[in-house]
């Protein structure tokens, strides 16, 4: 470890143990007694802004969206989160109560937040009590033990297993607490009441890991699937887009082309991101790329375009840049529209898994990471390439561009059936 990345672990390790010590909440729900059916306010705190984590969760988030409690009361579902999901969470989503967050808010915003969701929840006829909040963020925060000593809900649902894990723990400290131990010594592992999943070794799907939330809480387990995360008028655009921007036709196929991930080192160069849409262009005088690469990545853009050499003259007909003003919205419903997708391990990949639309995606083979990220049709609709190569950067491009060929294949004889 170099010493940067040492700096930073002990900052954070600081971070943590002064938030903890100064903020740090006990939740006082019993967890075997724990029934989504008898909640009434549950709060989500998703302030790092993942379109892709919003994405797998949708199908937990409608079952949530459909319940109602033995007083014939719905359950009321707050959110905090930054400008970017705050129309997904509010109108597609259909919360109750989106309050918008900075990315690193610090505690006095934090509070006015916890007033905000308490006074909404009161206005609409709900007590000022918070019954469950939940962040999925695997490494707990200053931010997040700010929101609960704010909120004090009676359940705390997370992925930070140094702050508790299961009920065999929190039952073991309970015993603690009778012999006599020190108090905050044998609360220590209850600061979490559930586990959402252990992000180091769960090895299926994050969404399974919420299904079986949904059945510690006393829900029927239903078939896991995705809520598109645009409105009719924003598919509306994106239709109108492609049509005018592609030439897009009935018999026509578009493909759309998304090579970079979070990280640098799972993106690919500006080059074999060009010889993949020289790939879908030449497989067919019918196929069309649209490169999902938002406009703040000109740069990258312009290489990719540098790189295309005479089918450079196609941009704007057969090879289709993203709108110069879309919101992660307009990014779905134009996935949407398109006959197949070929990209790396991020957002677009659980996207258009929401549609069903066909992929081929590139993962870094991480092990659980990997598994608990996979696409929700893996075997179906998206094949899956993984390497254990991390840098996508020195990943010989036959490797990437030969099943880059055959999907495109599968995919015209697919639609020629």
């Amino acid at each position: 470890m170099g010493t940067k990345q040492l700096f930073f672990k002990l900052r954070d390790k600081t971070r943590f143990m002064w938030a903890r010590s100064k903020f740090g909440y006990i939740p006082n729900g019993d967890v075997a007694k724990f029934d989504f059916n008898e909640l009434e306010h549950v709060v989500i705190l998703k302030l790092d802004g993942k379109l892709g984590d919003t994405q797998v969760m949708t199908h937990f988030y409608s079952q949530l969206r459909s319940l109602t409690n033995a007083a014939g009361r719905k359950l009321f579902l707050s959110a905090v989160c930054p400008k970017n999901l705050k129309h997904i969470y509010k109108d597609i989503l259909g919360f109750d109560c989106v309050i918008e967050s900075s990315r690193k808010p610090k505690e006095k915003e934090i509070e006015l937040i916890c007033e905000q969701i308490i006074q909404a929840a009161v206005d609409a006829g709900y007590s000022d009590k918070i019954d469950l909040v939940l962040s999925t963020e695997p490494n707990y925060r200053p931010r997040d033990f700010i929101f609960n000593h704010c909120l004090k809900p009676k359940y705390v649902a997370g992925c930070d297993k140094r702050l508790s894990d299961n009920l065999v723990a929190r039952a073991a400290s309970q015993a603690a607490l009778s012999g006599g131990i020190d108090e905050q010594v044998a609360r220590k592992a209850t600061e979490i009441s559930f586990l959402l999943y252990d992000v180091d070794a769960y090895d299926k799907r994050v969404s399974q890991a919420f299904c079986e939330f949904m059945q510690l809480g006393k829900l029927e387990p239903s078939l896991v699937s995705y809520k598109p995360l645009f409105t009719e008028e924003e598919l509306e655009h994106a239709q109108n887009y492609l049509a005018c921007e592609s030439k897009k036709t009935q018999d026509s196929l578009i493909v759309g082309v998304n090579p970079s991930g979070a990280a640098k080192i799972r993106s690919f160069t500006p080059e074999l991101t060009a010889a993949i849409i020289s790939k879908i262009i030449s497989s067919s005088d019918k196929t069309r790329a649209l490169l999902l690469c938002h406009r703040g990545m000109s740069d990258y853009i312009d290489k990719v375009i540098a790189s295309l050499g005479e089918l450079k003259d196609l941009v704007g007909t057969r090879i289709v840049l993203m709108p110069k003003e879309s919101t992660p919205c307009d990014l779905a419903a134009l996935i949407s529209c398109c006959d197949g997708q070929i990209g790396v391990d991020t957002a677009t990949v659980h996207i258009a898994c929401a549609t069903s639309v066909r992929q081929l995606c590139f993962y870094h083979n991480v092990t659980t990471n990997s598994l608990q990220w996979a696409p929700l049709g893996e075997g179906d609709t998206a094949e899956v390439l993984r390497f254990s190569d991390a840098n996508f950067n020195t990943i010989e491009p036959n490797l990437i561009l030969n099943p880059t060929a055959e999907f495109m294949n599968k995919l015209l004889a697919t639609q020629n059936d």
